[in-house]
């Protein structure tokens, strides 16, 4: 995890770490707010404003869970190949060649 933390430089690691905090922290408001008003009075367009609510909170906790899941993969591809971004993406290069997707070979730069 050394390795990683490393080549990320910058401070982009504690940036991204924040992003995930807040982005969880708007999820889990969404869902209390969704909550609070199921419990509350009734008024004009209460179901639309608590639908907004749900729908934000799981925005929110789907886009926390995805970036979760690529922090991990380029941490676990990081220390697996102990190496920058640059030499990963060299090493996806030479595993698959460009010529087995020649639609593709236009958008990748060799």
């Amino acid at each position: 995890m050394r390795g990683v933390l490393k080549t990320c430089g910058d401070g982009k690691m504690t940036k991204s770490i924040t992003n995930k905090l807040l982005r969880a922290g708007a999820s889990w408001g969404g869902f209390t707010t969704a909550q609070y008003l199921s419990q509350g009075g009734d008024f004009f367009g209460k179901i639309v404003v608590q639908y907004l609510a749900y729908f934000l909170g799981l925005y929110f906790a789907i886009g926390v869970f995805l970036d979760l899941f690529l922090l991990g993969a380029t941490a676990f591809a990081g220390i697996n190949y102990s190496t920058n971004a640059e030499a990963f993406l060299k090493a996806v290069k030479q595993a698959r060649p460009l010529s087995s997707h020649p639609r593709l070979a236009n958008f990748i730069v060799k």
